[in-house]
């Protein structure tokens, strides 16, 4: 049997493109980070980002009000291994009860090899958390790179560009990528 090729449209090029570039970007920034984190050299910039979000008279003490508290430890759940696991389980789950069980083990299997990825780099640069005050949760890993943004980067991504695909209207996948850049960000 013999197959006919097919070109691929301007907009598949494109977007393609564009994905690649993306990906080739934030590889770099990453290891443009990594350098620096290895020399030490990101310690004085840490340090005053954390200090900026705390009250100059008692950096103990967050600014803002206890709402702002409770919004951004809200917010940082959505970035947390338990609420990301959980999530990639029951969307596994609801595929393979769709019958899109091979949809279901890619999701599993990105989500299971970014988690890794991210505890092996952590092992890697084994770089402790800044001391400048009490953590307001137990943090028991290091703190390059961030396993929050990370996970989050792979499973709201994956998951977006999966819904995506599945849509229509071009309006909807821009509408669901945006939604998953937003929370992954």
């Amino acid at each position: 049997m013999t197959e006919t090729f097919r070109p691929l449209s301007r907009r598949a090029v494109l977007g393609s493109g564009l994905a690649l570039a993306a990906v080739a970007g934030g590889i770099w920034l990453f290891a443009a980070i990594a350098d620096e984190v290895a020399e030490n050299e990101t310690h004085r910039v840490d340090r005053a980002i954390l200090l900026a979000m705390r009250n100059p008279g008692n950096i103990e003490q967050p600014i803002g009000p206890p709402y702002v508290q409770m919004a951004a430890r809200d917010i940082t759940a959505l970035g947390d291994v338990v609420f990301l696991g959980f999530l990639t389980l029951v969307v596994g789950i609801f595929l393979i009860l769709s019958a899109r069980t091979r949809t279901a083990l890619f999701i599993w299997a990105a989500v299971a090899s970014g988690a890794a990825l991210s505890t092996a780099l952590k092992a890697l640069f084994d770089r402790p958390r800044p001391e400048l005050f009490p953590h307001g949760t137990i943090a028991y890993q290091a703190s390059f790179p961030s396993g929050h943004a990370m996970l989050s980067a792979v499973t709201y991504l994956t998951l977006g560009a999966l819904l995506a695909k599945s849509q229509q209207r071009r309006r909807i996948k821009i509408f669901v990528l945006a939604v998953a850049i937003f929370v992954t960000v």
